[in-house]
């Protein structure tokens, strides 16, 4: 190798360790600079266009200006992180708290409902079984009937037992309910 091409190859090492380039080939100065004033891609260009002008692709020079050059940019998104997070800090603190204060709530216990208050005795219930029997008895007898048929003559709790033997028969699957609306009345029809 002649003294030229000798004095050729250190020209670039010279500049790489010399700034600013040589902030790509030792982190510890990044340390001792402001992140921010660091332009890496104008840094990475001016290596690319030395080592262009050598002819030869070095990948360990490569290799530790692309590392060097990922921290300073990591670097970087922290330092936003860390204004963010303190700009945070500081609209909690500015922030006038509200004179209302918090009222607790209750906590549900499920399942909710609101249970009877008044006290049904067996008799009731038998009540309730007699009238859905009738109710199936006289429909049954002539296949369709109309509700106010059935409880013509009936005191209004009676005509109500009625109407709810009538729903929980209908909910069995037992009869059809049908609203005649001319009439207002409702059809019934046993189903089978």
């Amino acid at each position: 190798m002649s003294a030229e091409e000798s004095k050729y190859e250190d020209e670039p090492r010279k500049k790489i360790a010399e700034p600013p380039l040589n902030i790509l080939f030792n982190p510890s100065i990044v340390g001792k600079k402001n992140v921010w004033d660091i332009n890496v891609s104008l840094l990475l260009q001016m290596l690319l266009n030395l080592l262009g002008l050598t002819g030869k692709k070095d990948l360990r020079v490569c290799g530790i200006a692309a590392v060097t050059s990922s921290m300073i940019h990591r670097l970087k998104v922290e330092s936003i992180f860390n204004l963010e997070k303190i700009a945070m800090q500081r609209k909690q603190i500015e922030e006038p708290q509200s004179d209302k204060p918090i009222i607790p709530l209750n906590v549900v216990q499920l399942p909710f409902r609101f249970e009877s208050t008044y006290p049904l005795s067996l008799e009731d219930l038998l009540q309730v079984l007699e009238y859905e029997n009738m109710v199936f008895d006289i429909v049954g007898a002539d296949k369709t009937l109309m509700f106010k048929t059935i409880v013509s003559g009936m005191n209004p709790i009676e005509v109500a037992r009625c109407f709810l033997a009538i729903l929980h028969l209908a909910t069995k699957g037992k009869i059809e309910l049908e609203q005649v609306d001319a009439e207002e009345d409702i059809k019934i029809t046993m189903t089978t």
